[in-house]
């Protein structure tokens, strides 16, 4: 997941203005990526519901589903478009041509960021379920009703604004 959110970052910087844009003039996109937000907490909320309720399955590489997880995200593309934003209006640009330096400092930052923040959901996800044995159903069904709630207030947002 590290590394895909690198190649995002890379994406963003890369094609940070002409993404913005483009988004901005397509209101499909949004609509898109709010129904996959939506489709997404859908499918937590049946997978915490399947769970709850059949045989655990059996072991897959978490390294590849982390990878395509990461990889296959677009609220991270739309993230660090804004952030690329933020740090040009705040900061000296930061652009694929910017010194090679900057942009492995920039790099290295967003993997150990990601590799830090996933490895401290982890950590409180193995103390939650230490104490709590339905934990992860429980887990399930709040982000898939968090992404539900936030794919609807994206789509009342496109839609009556």
């Amino acid at each position: 997941a590290g590394l895909a959110e690198v190649m995002l970052s890379v994406f963003a910087v890369h094609c940070n203005m002409e993404a913005k844009d483009f988004f901005e003039d397509n209101q499909w996109i949004q609509i898109v990526i709010a129904a996959i937000m939506l489709l997404a907490g859908v499918f937590f909320v049946y997978k915490a519901y399947v769970k709850s309720t059949s045989k655990p399955p059996k072991m897959k590489s978490k390294y590849l589903t982390g990878f395509l997880l990461g990889l296959v995200n677009p609220p991270v593309i739309i993230y660090w478009l804004l952030v690329i934003n933020l740090i040009n209006s705040r900061f000296d640009s930061l652009e694929i041509t910017s010194s090679t330096t900057i942009l492995i400092v920039f790099l290295v930052g967003v993997y150990l960021g990601k590799v830090l923040t996933l490895w401290g959901y982890a950590k409180m996800g193995k103390r939650l379920s230490d104490k709590m044995k339905q934990t992860q159903i429980k887990m399930n069904y709040i982000i898939g009703i968090g992404l539900v709630v936030i794919g609807c207030f994206q789509l009342g947002k496109l839609f009556v604004a």
